[in-house]
This record gives C-alpha cells, sequence and structure tokens, in this order.
C-alpha cells in the first residue's frame, strides 16, 4: 500500500470529500428512487419504511400528514387511486433532495385532469430515512384545482350531500383506502351522467394539465 508523507495528504483530502459528497448524493437520489417505485407499486408497507417515525409532509405551509402512522393512511389512499409519481430535477444539497413531481391518479383522471405538477417538493433526510417533505404551489395552481372541481362538488351536493358530508371534514379530505373507494364510485357516476348529457360532445378527459397539490 503506498505511503502518503509529508503534506501529500492535503492534495488527497479534497479529493476524497469530492468522493464521499458523490456517493452521499448518490444514495440520497436512490433512496428517492426507492421511495418512488414502492409508492407506484402501491407498496404501502415498502413505502412507509422510506420515514422517520415522526415525518412530517406539508403543502404550502399546511400540514398534510403528521408521523408516520398518519402517512399510512395517505399512502393507503394513493394506493387506492392508483397514483403514479414521477419526480424529476433531482438536485441534492448535503441532507437534502430538491425536485419536482408529477403525478397521475384515477381521482384526477376522472375529474378530466392528466397530470398534477408540483413545482417544487423538498425532501429532507435523517440517518437514511426521510422526516420531511414539503410542497409548494402558487396561487394559479388553487384556482386551477376549484375550477376543476366545481362542477363535480356541485352535483355531489345536489344528488350526495349526505356522503359528501361524509367523505369531507369542513373543507378537508379525509384520507383513508374506503374514502377514496367512496370518491372514486362517486365520480364514475357523475362522469356517467356528464358524459350522457354530453354525448355529443364528450368533455376531453386526458388533456388538462393542473400544477397544484393534493387529493
Amino acid at each position: 500500500m503506498a505511503m502518503i508523507k509529508g503534506g501529500g495528504i492535503f492534495f488527497y483530502l479534497p479529493w476524497l470529500c469530492l468522493v464521499l459528497i458523490l456517493s452521499c448524493s448518490s444514495d440520497l437520489k436512490d433512496r428517492v428512487e426507492i421511495y418512488e417505485k414502492a409508492h407506484n407499486n402501491h407498496d404501502v408497507e415498502g413505502a412507509l419504511s422510506c420515514f422517520t417515525e415522526d415525518f412530517v409532509f406539508e403543502v404550502s405551509g399546511h400540514c398534510i400528514a403528521e408521523y408516520k402512522y398518519k402517512m399510512r393512511e395517505l399512502e393507503e389512499w394513493d394506493a387506492a387511486i392508483n397514483s403514479q409519481f414521477t419526480f424529476t430535477d433531482v438536485k441534492i444539497f448535503g441532507d437534502t433532495v430538491v425536485c419536482k413531481l408529477i403525478e397521475r391518479n384515477d381521482w384526477f383522471r376522472l375529474a378530466g385532469i392528466d397530470a398534477i405538477y408540483y413545482d417544487s417538493i423538498r425532501i429532507t433526510f435523517r440517518n437514511g430515512l426521510i422526516e420531511a417533505m414539503e410542497a409548494e404551489q402558487n396561487e394559479k395552481s388553487i384556482i386551477a384545482a376549484q375550477e376543476a372541481f366545481q362542477s363535480f362538488i356541485e352535483w355531489a351536493a345536489e344528488e350526495h350531500s349526505y356522503e359528501l358530508a361524509e367523505l369531507m371534514y369542513g373543507i378537508e379530505f379525509v384520507f383513508s383506502k374506503d374514502n377514496a373507494d367512496r370518491w372514486l364510485s362517486l365520480l364514475r357516476e357523475w362522469r356517467k351522467k356528464t358524459l350522457e348529457n354530453s354525448a355529443d360532445h364528450p368533455p376531453d378527459v386526458t388533456s388538462r394539465v393542473i400544477y397544484t397539490s393534493r387529493p
């Protein structure tokens, strides 16, 4: 083995640090890909294994899930609505991954939206596990989401007011597998009646793209 003598070690230290940084960056990127794969395969346990017990998920400063047990409800919801994640533009900053996200799911598809886009996702790691995810959306995103679902919510309030009240707590979504199934059932009924009422000019359910957050 070659010996490093005198000041030679100072020549090698920067290269060693660079190797360690690149190694850590690759490791965090791999961990994001592991989570992405588990989520897309609807492997709830596999997805949850990527989080710390005190994990927090926020969208524009609003807490969506606090602690891993609440994230289980969200992962089960996402599995039920066939959620598919695609992380893009992944960048590593120390123990943090910053990227963008494209999500497709049956909930949005039935509402007439092809895909939703998160402009920024900040994923913070601790000891190799995700301890926080912070997503940001702009005012345009909120308006677009409201426009996309206004028609459906108005119909549901008239045709299934009791069930709608059960599914929503105030104006908040209650995430669970059972609720996801009920939402999809309502959306399919609304979609069918919408198509029946406009058979000559059915709305395009594949071309709309919304920049927003959940569900």
